[in-house]
Order: C-alpha cells, then sequence, then structure tokens
C-alpha cells in the first residue's frame, strides 16, 4: 500500500486537493482521509473511498487541515516520526504564498523546509502564488458557473484583469478579488465548505487539466504531485 499524508492550510485548499485526487485518478483504488487539527487534537471529517481496483497497488491519503498556514511547518514537525514509523511513503504540504511579496517566495520555501526539520518521510512543499483563490479565478467556466454574467471581459472590468489573458499569479490578494467578482452579482464568498464545494464543482476539470494547469505555474507543479502519486513506492 501506498501512503501519503498531505498537510494543508485549510478548508479551501483541503476540499480543493480531494477533488484534485478524485479527478485526476478515476480509475480509483484510493481512500481519501480528511481530517482537522486544532490545537493537539485531530479530528475525523470524512472518509471518502474511491472504489477498489485490482490493477493498481492501493493508495491511502489522509489529507489534514492545519488550522492556518502558521500550522503547517509545526505539525509536519510534530508528526513526522508518527508517518515514519506508521510506513508512510510520501508528505505533500499546500500553503498560500500571500501576505508575503513573490520575492520572497525562495526565502519563505526555504524557512519552511528548514522548520520541518529532518525529513524522516520524504517531504514536498507547495506554495500558491499569492492565494489559492488565484486558481479559482484563472477557470473562466468556474466564474461562469457563479454567474452567466462573470465573462473574461466583465471581470476585466471588474478588476482589471482578463484570468484569460493576464497571469493570475501577480494577483495580490486573490480571495478579496474573488470576493469583489462575486458581490458584483449580489453573492458572497465567506470561505464556508459549502461555497467553496460550489466554486470547486463549476470548475470545468477538462479545461482546467489541459489549459489552467498549463497557464498557472504553481498549480501545475501541485496537479503534477498529485498525478504522479501512483509512482511512489509503497510498502508492502
Amino acid at each position: 500500500m501506498i501512503k501519503i499524508s498531505i498537510f494543508v492550510e485549510g478548508q479551501t485548499e483541503q476540499l480543493l486537493t480531494t477533488w484534485l485526487i478524485q479527478k485526476l485518478h478515476p480509475e480509483g483504488g484510493i481512500t481519501i482521509d480528511e481530517k482537522k487539527i486544532q490545537g493537539r487534537v485531530m479530528s475525523q471529517i470524512n472518509i471518502i473511498p474511491m472504489g477498489k481496483n485490482d490493477q493498481f497497488e492501493p493508495i491511502y491519503i489522509q489529507v489534514l487541515d492545519c488550522s492556518g498556514e502558521s500550522g503547517v511547518p509545526s505539525r509536519i514537525k510534530d508528526r513526522m516520526s508518527k508517518l515514519k514509523e506508521q510506513n508512510f511513503n510520501q508528505i505533500y504540504a499546500l500553503l498560500d504564498l500571500h501576505p508575503r511579496p513573490l520575492a520572497l517566495y525562495q526565502h519563505y520555501l526555504d524557512g519552511l523546509n528548514k522548520g520541518i526539520g529532518a525529513k524522516l518521510v520524504p517531504t514536498e512543499i507547495h506554495l500558491a502564488i499569492h492565494e489559492i483563490e488565484a486558481w479559482f479565478i484563472a477557470d473562466v467556466d468556474c466564474l461562469k458557473s457563479m454567474h452567466p454574467t462573470l465573462t473574461p471581459e466583465k471581470v476585466y472590468e471588474l478588476i482589471g484583469f482578463n484570468p484569460e489573458i493576464n497571469n493570475v499569479e501577480t494577483f495580490l490578494n486573490p480571495a478579496d478579488l474573488l470576493m469583489e467578482i462575486i458581490a458584483s452579482v449580489g453573492k458572497g464568498y465567506g470561505k464556508s465548505k459549502a461555497e467553496v464545494n460550489k466554486i470547486i464543482n463549476g470548475i470545468n476539470f477538462a479545461f482546467y487539466n489541459s489549459i489552467t494547469r498549463s497557464r498557472v505555474d504553481k498549480l501545475g507543479k501541485y496537479m503534477n504531485a498529485i498525478e504522479d502519486i501512483r509512482s511512489i513506492q509503497g510498502v508492502a
């Protein structure tokens, strides 16, 4: 069995990660275990079995909501020895770069790696630039699923960027921009589970998997990591 632990900043990252696993691996044979860590308490949120597939080695993936970016490196460090004992094969992490400027990307990434300490389990950190909401704005169909008037031209009128043309990784405050876009059609975005799921379910995966992942560098790298999980060497 291949065992993977993915530490994410919050609920939005957790929901998107689960969705990406399901979409990138329609062949199944994977169990997703969503959990939340608050303080010293880890609580179960949801277990999602993706069916059995005898053609592949089974994969267990726990996706851990760390209740904020500051919790991610410390949670990984605290659980590293335990994950090693439990024969986990890979650790991934997903955080936002915000509020740090792009110029501090490598400095922040280096600091996170240093903060984790000894990597008893192979560990790979991914940073969304500047917030994960940029990955939503990048999908034109996702925006139009919220309201048919939210075309690229309309979005340009609202925020001065055309998501079909401009690089969303230059957006300094994507969450605020997404709120502004949604508010223009009389709706809200408070990052509730229902609101995030509605946005994610509006993503055109065929477009996202072919075009968006190639245009948004850090999204592409994260999707590549999830797509390649079957190449990880499991433990019998």
